[in-house]
């Protein structure tokens, strides 16, 4: 079976890249698979994908947002793109390239699936200029899946579209968290005590991700137990958080470190005793199940599709959004209760390992071999 993926990321820095890095993976270690990926022109050529995989750095560029802008869509219209010989075409990135898959399917008579990962996939719907075009992909698709059943019914309320959208979650290279770790040099090399007891926060640094909430949160912590410190991993304009910190009078134990990757970000997973999460909006996670693989209990919050990717009570615990004394209250009882700690990572493991990227390929595989012997589902 010859599978094509299209996307802007191919990148296991952001969440579309991870998701997009996870599957060519997965789909690259099947014998019967040969895939494909048609990515944007300008993608950064980051995080290589494997051996034997043909990447194609060809598509229309496109820089997320949802403003309408025609001219930017006249190429997902209008493809100039040489598709090369394919089964089925698979849009990783709903849109605009749903519209370019939908496209580019009709052409050449193919199946194809979209994917959805949270508001990207129901905003363009509030634009009338956008709305037809792109309804016209989602209904017509062979497939469409999902990272979360919040995320699936934001689509099906927004587009008006009465259509099966299968959620399959979202995957982690859960033994990729399992190997070993120098956390100790990792400590000297951030200046982080020897003794400090870490909590962690990982994901871009933009005002979605509610790291100001965690800062929050980490200060009434850190008024309570002297020994802890609080690392931030991502992306992004750290000032804003330097000065949060500092008005807060905790910037001696703020850790702002950047994007990290590698070897780095699993040792920051598996030397803190709490990752914490408090984002605005979050369609899935990716970031609970890292955690989740490297055993650490997780404090979330309970917003958009978080509690499908946080057990509240199982695998750690959520509070309410904003809800900053709820969620120092909630790290500080992790931290405390050694034994809950130790459980509710336990089970974090487990349910990590259930989305798994092999468990996570196999549920994507199985759709496109569905709908290549005719079993796709079109809305009327």
């Amino acid at each position: 079976m010859r599978v094509t993926l299209l996307t802007t990321d191919v990148s296991p820095t952001t969440g579309l890249g991870t998701v997009l890095y996870e599957l060519a993976h997965g789909l690259a270690q099947r014998q019967d698979v040969r895939l494909q990926v048609l990515a944007m022109r300008t993608t950064p050529h980051r995080g290589p994908l494997p051996a034997g995989v043909d990447v194609r750095y060809v598509l229309p560029r496109w820089t997320a947002t949802f403003r309408w802008r025609p001219h930017k869509l006249w190429p997902m219209l209008f493809p100039s793109v040489a598709l090369p010989p394919t089964d089925v075409l698979h849009a990783v990135v709903e849109f605009p390239y749903a519209i370019l898959a939908e496209r580019l399917a009709r052409r050449s008579g193919l199946p194809y699936v979209v994917s959805i990962h949270g508001r990207y996939g129901a905003v363009p719907f509030g634009h009338w200029e956008n709305r037809a075009l792109y309804r016209r992909a989602i209904r017509n698709a062979s497939a469409v899946t999902s990272c979360s059943r919040f995320a699936a019914e934001a689509l099906r309320q927004t587009s008006g579209i009465d259509r099966t959208v299968e959620v399959v979650g979202n995957p982690v290279d859960y033994a990729r968290f399992q190997g070993p770790v120098d956390g100790a040099a990792i400590r000297r090399r951030l200046r982080i005590p020897e003794t400090a007891r870490v909590i962690l926060g990982v994901g871009a640094l933009k005002p979605v991700k509610g790291f100001d909430g965690l800062l929050r949160a980490f200060a009434r912590v850190a008024a309570e137990e002297p020994d802890t410190v609080l690392v931030i991993a991502g992306a992004g304009d750290a000032a804003p958080y330097h000065a949060l910190a500092k008005a807060l009078g905790v910037a001696g134990r703020v850790y702002l470190v950047g994007a990290a990757g590698g070897a780095d970000l699993v040792g920051l997973y598996q030397m803190c005793e709490v990752f914490a999460h408090l984002p605005r909006y979050e369609g899935f996670g990716i970031v609970y199940l890292e955690a989740a693989a490297c055993g650490k209990p997780v404090v979330g919050a309970r917003v958009a599709g978080v509690p499908e990717a946080v057990r509240d009570g199982e695998t750690g615990l959520l509070v309410e959004e904003g809800d900053t004394e709820g969620a120092a209250a909630a790290i500080l009882r992790l931290l405390r209760d050694r034994a809950l700690a130790g459980r509710l990572g336990a089970a974090g493991r487990a349910w990590a390992q259930a989305h798994s990227r092999e468990r996570f390929t196999e549920r994507i595989e199985g759709i496109y071999r569905r709908i290549c012997n005719g079993q796709g589902e079109r809305s009327p």
